[in-house]
């Protein structure tokens, strides 16, 4: 149960630095939405290009991990749920099941 805790603990805490990426993401999109301007300004949108990118990139990385953590927080609680139970007493069937629906999760992430 103790390492339970701390999985959990520990899907926090990076979902929080995660959360943290996010915002310097909004930061450098501004700094490159003024930047942006000026090249348009200066006759040089095609200067950009790599930035914008760069940026889109970063934030699909960034929703992708999101999701991947919120994936795991579950994966952690089904795992919780059946370390909790005795294979004995519990629903093999449901178990696979719910094993099932995790995997079809990840997928779905992975794209």
């Amino acid at each position: 149960a103790a390492s339970d805790v701390s999985k959990r603990q520990g899907v926090e805490t990076d979902q929080k630095k995660l959360e943290g990426a996010r915002e310097e993401y909004k930061q450098f999109e501004v700094i490159y939405k003024d930047k942006d301007e000026d090249a348009v300004m200066f006759g040089e949108p095609a200067m950009m290009e790599i930035s914008k990118k760069q940026l889109k990139d970063l934030d699909n990385e960034i929703n992708t991990m999101s999701a991947l953590w919120v994936h795991i927080k579950k994966c952690l609680g089904e795992f919780e749920k059946f370390s909790n139970s005795s294979l004995l007493k519990g629903d093999i069937g449901e178990m696979i099941e719910a094993v099932k629906r995790l995997k079809v999760g990840i997928e779905e992430i992975k794209g």
